[in-house]
């Protein structure tokens, strides 16, 4: 995943906000707007910012038009990471300002919206191949240690076949994740399972190596 950050303070002296919450003297308003790569608003990018030294936590979650706010102490350099199962391979350092009276920031995050895992189905079947399990357990782990994220389970297929064999094939698989989950005893509140079909490719389905490429089983954290 891909991950660029812009970030800008602006002093205010006259508070006249429109936002649900409100910056302080020794806290900004972190407001965050996450973008796909393609441009597009990002929700459900869970996003957390851990404080180096006391190792305490903030986190958000974008909504619907890619956006949240928080309220974030001054004066620190925080490590920012767009959070997911495989880990924590986009991280940046976020500085917030000296304090000095009530700040707003305004921060673009640019990031991929999903997350493919790494499993796969015996062919034209929901079964899951054996070799598939170990990657969603690091999914299951993974929501152990975030217990309030909620995931969508979205299956995707290449252009081969029928509109309808597709969407039917793919909601199947993504069922097929989500009842090992359930399995584990993740709670049914917490995941979804969506086919999708044939309807969003990530590359043309010209080529084997193409249609490799959208026969996937993507996972993103649902707007909370």
């Amino acid at each position: 995943m891909k991950l660029q950050t812009t970030i800008f303070a602006l002093l205010i002296t006259l508070i006249s906000w429109g936002q649900s919450l409100q910056p302080t003297d020794s806290t900004a308003l972190l407001k965050v707007h996450v973008e796909s790569t393609d441009g597009y608003p990002a929700p459900g990018q869970y996003i957390t910012f851990t404080n180096p030294e006391t190792k305490k936590e903030l986190f958000g979650t974008s909504n619907d038009t890619g956006y949240f706010e928080l309220l974030i102490p001054q004066g620190i350099t925080y490590d920012m990471v767009v959070a997911g199962f495989k880990g924590e391979e986009n991280r940046r350092e976020i500085t917030m300002p000296a304090p000095g009276g009530p700040y707003a920031m305004d921060l673009t995050v640019t990031t991929e919206s999903a997350m493919t895992l790494d499993i796969t189905f015996k062919t034209n079947s929901a079964e899951l191949n054996p070799n598939s399990y170990a990657e969603i357990d690091k999914l299951y782990d993974w929501m152990l240690s975030k217990n309030n994220v909620r995931v969508e389970i979205a299956g995707h297929t290449d252009s081969d076949g029928s509109d309808a064999s597709n969407l039917k094939l793919s909601q199947a698989r993504a069922e097929s994740v989500l009842k090992y989950l359930l399995g584990k005893n993740v709670s049914a509140n917490r995941i979804v399972a969506k086919g999708y079909g044939e309807s969003k490719p990530i590359t043309s389905n010209d080529t084997p190596e193409g249609k490799a490429k959208n026969r996937r089983t993507e996972v993103r954290i649902l707007a909370q």
